[in-house]
């Protein structure tokens, strides 16, 4: 049996990443993370795991102290952060290199953004308490294939 590996389906929408196997193949992890690095390059893929760290370490500190230290370690991946942002506990980045986050903006308690698909928050944002902010999503139309075997798609997202 071969083994499967994640391509860009050129004929699909931009940033679909798609599952190029046949029935019966094995997935395995490695040519997973093999095609991330592929589909995403080595920065992207660092700036992941370093978020991640960055994510588990700062998310459950409190805002006094833990607000100023989510920015000061999440500014230099963020692509733009403008003045005046406030995170709360709990709050977690992904893909950040894609986030674009304006002046004087709260992020409250529990709050995601993932910015795969790239995202621009303006001015003067405030979210609720477990906001999830998603520009990414999986195609899942066929329930007898697994999620992973049908592929991704990107769609950017603008609030404000």
């Amino acid at each position: 049996m071969g083994t499967g590996n994640l391509a860009m389906d050129h004929c699909a929408p931009k940033g679909v990443m798609k599952v190029d196997r046949k029935a019966g193949q094995v997935f395995s992890l490695r040519h997973y993370w093999q095609s991330l690095f592929r589909y995403f390059g080595l920065r992207k893929v660092l700036i992941w795991g370093l978020e991640s760290v960055f994510n588990m370490m700062l998310s459950p500190l409190p805002i006094l102290g833990g607000s100023w230290l989510r920015k000061l370690f999440f500014k230099p991946m963020l692509k733009k952060s403008g003045k005046g942002l406030l995170t709360a506990p709990g709050v977690k980045f992904l893909h950040s290199y894609n986030i674009e986050i304006g002046n004087r903006c709260s992020l409250s308690y529990g709050t995601m953004l993932n910015g795969r698909g790239g995202l621009k928050i303006g001015d003067d944002f405030t979210t609720g308490p477990d906001v999830i902010v998603l520009t990414v999503e999986h195609f899942y139309q066929d329930c007898n294939r697994k999620i992973l075997e049908q592929g991704e798609y990107e769609s950017p997202v603008e609030i404000g």
